[in-house]
C-alpha cells in the first residue's frame, strides 16, 4: 500500500506546469487589506485577546480586531544585518525567517556579542527565534512572511529557492511569487490561499524530519492580507502564513493500523461531545479532485482537555459524528494563551483504501516574540557544541554569566534596558550553585533573570519597549558604517518617522514557507492528494 501511495504521488508531482489552476475571482476579492501598525499595537491586541477566558470570545476578538491582517513597521532582519557585519553568531537554521527585531534589541545583542567575542574569541552564541516578519503571534507549525512584488534579483532568487518557482523567475523573466500566489488563489476552507504538493526531497535542509525522500508534503499558503509596502514605493505586499503537512505511512501491521484508526474514532466522538462549538458554517473550499465546492466546517474546542477538532463534511454534522461521514478531520491541541494555535495537528482523510494521516510539521509556538522585543539565544558552552539542546552539563556557567552581564551593561548604556532574561528553573538552580556570592547579589540576578519553564535549551532575552527616538538612534548606530550612502534604503520607524539607513535592513531571508526550486517543485502546482 505504501508503495502505491508513493507511486501515485510521484506521477501527480510530474504533471506539467501548464495544468496550474486559474485564480478564483471570489477568493481574490476576499483577501483582506493589510494594516500597517506599530509593534506595540500588536503586542497590546494580543495581550487583550489572551486575557479573555473563553475560546470562542478569543477567536471572535482575533477576527474583529483584524489581528491576522496587521503587520508592524520598523523591524529589521537581524540575520541580514549580521551578514554584512562580523557578528560571529550561530543560527539555528537558514530558512524559517523568524529573525526580525526592533533596532534597539538588535543593537544590544550585536554590541554585547562583539564585546563578548573580544573577551572570549573562541566562543559565540546561537540565535533561534526572534520575531517573524511584520510581528504577530508565532503560531505552532506556521511560518509567516511578507511577500513583496518587484523584488531585487537576490530576493527573487531566494523566493525561487523557497517557493518552487521556475528557472525563468530566477532570471527575473517569470512571475514574482506575489504574482504567482495571486494567480492561483482559491478558497481553502473559506479563506483565500494557495496549495502545493511536493515531496520531502524538496526540503534538503530538513531531511531528518521525513521518513523518505519520496514522502508527499502538502504546503498550504493562507493569504492573510494584501497591501502596499511600508516604504511608500507602491510595491504589492502579501502577508502569507504557510503550514506544511507530511503524509504519514501506515503502521507496519494491519492490526496496528486498525487499532490506530479505532483510537482516532473514539477520540473524535469524545471530543465532538465535550467540545464547545466555536464556529459552524458552510464555506467555499477547493479540492484537487472535486474542484470548487461548498463544505460544512465545524470547529469545537474542549478547553479543559486542551484539545480541538475541526470537521469538514458535505452535510451538516449532527449531535453525534461518524468519522466516515467527514471529508476531513483535524485534531490538535488547544492552548488558552495561544489562541488559534493547533499544536501537533493531524489531518485525517478517508479514502477508498483507508485513512490517510497528514501531520503538520512542527514549528515552535510562542506567547511572546510578537513585537520585536524578544529573542531566544543559546547558553554559552565550552566548545560551542550542544547549543539549543537540553544539556545542562554542557553549559559554561561563568561564560554565560559574562554574556548576560554584557547584555545588561550594553542595554543600559544605550538607554534601552533589559526587561527580563528568562531561564528554566533547573538552569537557575545550576547557576545558583556555581555563581559567586557577589554575582547573586546583583540586580541582574535578582530582578532581571527570571524563571520561566521551558527555557532549559536557551535563554529568552526581552528588551523593555523603547521610544521612537531610541529606536531611531539604534538604527543609525547599526547601519551608518556598513554600506555607502548610495545603497541606502528607507526604513519606517515606530512613530512614522523616516530614517535613511545605510544598509538593506529589510531584505528577505530564506523563510521556509516552501521548498527550494527543483524539477519536482517547479511542476508541483498541479496539486492533487496522493491516493491509495
Amino acid at each position: 500500500m505504501k508503495k502505491l501511495i508513493l507511486t501515485v504521488a510521484a506521477a501527480l508531482l510530474s504533471l506539467p506546469v501548464s495544468t496550474a489552476l486559474a485564480a478564483d475571482p471570489r477568493a481574490l476579492a476576499a483577501i483582506a487589506p493589510l494594516q500597517w501598525v506599530e509593534p506595540d499595537a500588536i503586542e497590546y491586541t494580543l495581550a487583550r485577546v489572551r486575557g479573555l477566558g473563553d475560546a470562542k470570545e478569543q477567536l471572535h476578538e482575533v477576527a474583529e480586531a483584524g489581528l491576522e491582517q496587521m503587520a508592524c513597521r520598523g523591524l529589521i532582519d537581524f540575520r541580514g544585518l549580521t551578514a554584512v557585519r562580523t557578528g560571529g553568531f550561530g543560527y539555528r537554521d537558514q530558512f524559517r525567517g523568524r529573525s526580525w527585531m526592533r533596532p534597539a534589541l538588535a543593537r544590544v545583542v550585536l554590541r554585547a556579542h562583539e564585546a563578548f567575542r573580544a573577551e572570549r574569541p573562541t566562543n559565540w552564541v546561537t540565535v533561534a527565534d526572534a520575531t517573524q516578519p511584520g510581528c504577530g503571534q508565532l503560531s505552532y507549525g506556521t511560518l509567516v512572511r511578507m511577500v513583496e512584488d518587484r523584488q531585487s534579483a537576490e530576493a527573487r532568487a531566494t523566493a525561487g529557492r523557497v517557493a518552487g518557482l521556475n528557472a525563468a523567475s530566477l532570471d527575473g523573466d517569470g512571475p514574482s511569487e506575489t504574482q504567482r500566489l495571486l494567480a492561483e488563489v482559491q478558497f481553502l476552507v473559506g479563506q483565500p490561499g494557495a496549495a502545493e504538493m511536493h515531496t520531502a526531497a524538496d526540503f534538503p535542509l530538513e531531511h531528518e524530519r521525513f521518513h523518505s525522500q519520496n514522502q508527499p508534503v502538502l504546503l498550504e499558503h493562507r493569504i492573510l492580507a494584501r497591501g502596499l509596502s511600508e516604504d511608500g514605493e507602491g510595491r504589492t505586499v502579501l502577508r502569507v502564513a504557510t503550514r506544511r503537512y507530511a503524509l504519514l505511512p501506515d503502521l507496519p501491521k494491519p492490526r496496528q493500523q486498525k487499532r490506530l484508526v479505532a483510537g482516532m474514532t473514539r477520540a473524535v466522538q469524545k471530543l465532538w461531545a465535550s467540545g464547545q462549538t466555536i464556529q459552524s458554517e458552510q464555506v467555499n473550499d477547493f479540492d484537487p479532485v472535486a474542484g470548487q465546492r461548498q463544505v460544512w466546517m465545524v470547529h469545537k474546542v474542549d478547553q479543559r482537555a486542551g484539545l480541538q477538532i475541526t470537521v469538514l463534511a458535505r452535510e451538516m454534522p449532527g449531535a453525534t459524528l461518524d468519522p466516515q461521514s467527514a471529508i476531513e478531520i483535524r485534531l490538535s491541541r488547544w492552548h488558552d494563551r495561544k489562541p488559534g494555535n493547533g499544536n501537533g495537528e493531524v489531518r485525517w482523510r478517508p479514502t477508498e483504501g483507508g485513512w490517510q494521516r497528514w501531520l503538520m510539521l512542527s514549528e515552535a509556538g510562542h506567547m511572546t516574540h510578537a513585537g520585536g522585543r524578544d529573542a531566544d539565544i543559546s547558553y554559552v558552552t565550552a566548545d560551542n557544541t550542544d547549543h539549543l539542546r537540553v544539556r545542562l552539563n554542557r553549559i559554561d556557567v561563568m561564560g554565560t554569566w559574562r554574556w548576560w552581564q554584557l547584555l545588561d551593561e550594553t542595554s543600559r548604556a544605550a538607554g534601552t534596558p533589559l526587561e527580563r532574561i528568562f531561564i528554566d528553573g533547573k538552569v537557575r538552580t545550576l547557576f545558583a550553585k556555581h555563581l559567586p556570592a557577589e554575582a547573586k547579589a546583583t540586580l541582574l540576578w535578582q530582578d532581571i533573570i527570571a524563571v520561566s519553564q521551558g527555557h532549559d535549551a536557551h535563554h529568552h532575552v526581552r528588551l523593555a519597549s523603547a521610544p521612537a527616538e531610541r529606536e531611531g538612534a539604534a538604527l543609525v548606530d547599526l547601519f551608518t558604517p556598513v554600506l555607502p550612502m548610495e545603497d541606502a534604503v528607507g526604513v519606517s520607524m515606530p512613530g512614522d518617522s523616516w530614517i535613511r539607513a545605510q544598509a538593506v535592513c529589510v531584505a528577505p531571508l530564506i523563510p521556509v514557507s516552501a521548498p527550494p526550486a527543483s524539477s519536482t517543485a517547479a511542476s508541483s502546482r498541479a496539486l492533487a492528494y496522493p491516493s491509495r
